[in-house]
């Protein structure tokens, strides 16, 4: 059913770039209602549009530290949203096409950006595995999700934003090819791992300071867990209002102390290109890593 639905929104709009002008333009009546929904008296109203409606942060003095501590690409709105807020689904059963029109609202509401839309595509591929019971090593599930999006909306090739969702969600997948003594080194492994895979795509527009990993490891969960939840909660139930604004006041004072002594390199960003054969080299690297593996299990 969700295919179906799927192949008629693709079948409507024959062109490429016909589709992502229809998408787009369809999004910004959804992001615009998103945008006034936020509580214009909040002390936090601009991370509050960030986190929940993917509002440009327009300089403010968040988004400097942001990208100062490399934290840019988890806060505003991106595929680990959609993927929080699907996990958040499943715990009460809600139905999986029910979950869909739902995260495909969320993606509209969202502004229908790059990041988000890999994710839900993504999102229908793993559904589609669950549903037929077919294994795809999480790798090619990545490599999948993102070529329907290039194909669909071959304009993104240049977009930033869906090359740093892909090398995330990329980075993520590889920490599975591994076993992990504790949970502690699942992670401090997970974090280098995406800084890794992030370096590139990040070169002259971020930052690549090694305090990031140390921003990674303790302000992500936090991002994760915490602002976030609290923002969609806040969101709907704006009693709970207090609890998000306080609880981002005490991120941003922890951001500003910690990326005082970063100072951000200027440096000319990699080609585009450059970038997609990093990609490339990264896809091959796992698929060598993982064959590897599989070889050692058949000789034990």
């Amino acid at each position: 059913m969700v295919l179906l639905l799927l192949l008629a929104f693709i079948l409507g709009t024959p062109s490429p770039r016909t589709l992502l002008n229809n998408t787009t333009d369809f999004s910004a009546n959804f992001h615009e209602k998103c945008e006034e929904m936020v509580p214009k008296n909040s002390a936090a109203r601009v991370s509050l549009a960030a986190l929940v409606c993917g509002t440009n942060m327009q300089a403010s003095p968040l988004q400097k530290d942001l990208l100062r501590s490399s934290l840019i690409h988890a806060y505003v709105v991106s595929g680990s949203h959609l993927i929080l807020l699907d996990q958040f689904f499943g715990i009460f059963g809600i139905p999986v096409i029910l979950r869909f029109l739902i995260l495909l609202l969320y993606s509209f509401s969202a502004g229908w950006q790059a990041p988000v839309v890999r994710a839900l595509s993504s999102w229908l591929l793993l559904s589609t595995k669950n549903r037929f019971k077919v294994f795809i090593p999480a790798d090619l599930s990545v490599a999948i999700a993102g070529m329907i999006c290039l194909i669909l909306f071959p304009d993104w090739w240049g977009s930033l934003s869906l090359i740093l969702s892909w090398c995330a969600a990329l980075a993520l997948s590889s920490v599975g090819l591994f076993r992990w003594s504790s949970a502690f080194a699942k992670v401090f492994f997970t974090q280098i791992t995406v800084f890794t895979f992030m370096s590139l795509p990040l070169w002259g527009w971020g930052n690549l300071h090694p305090l990031s990993l140390v921003f990674n490891l303790m302000l992500i969960p936090f991002i994760s867990f915490v602002l976030l939840p609290l923002a969609v909660l806040s969101f709907v139930f704006h009693p709970l209002l207090f609890l998000f604004e306080h609880s981002e006041s005490l991120f941003s004072w922890i951001l500003a102390q910690g990326t005082e002594p970063v100072t951000m390199t200027k440096s000319s960003a990699l080609p585009v290109s450059t970038i997609w054969m990093w990609i490339l080299f990264l896809h091959l690297v796992i698929h060598l890593i993982r064959l590897k593996k599989k070889q050692g299990q058949d000789l034990g």
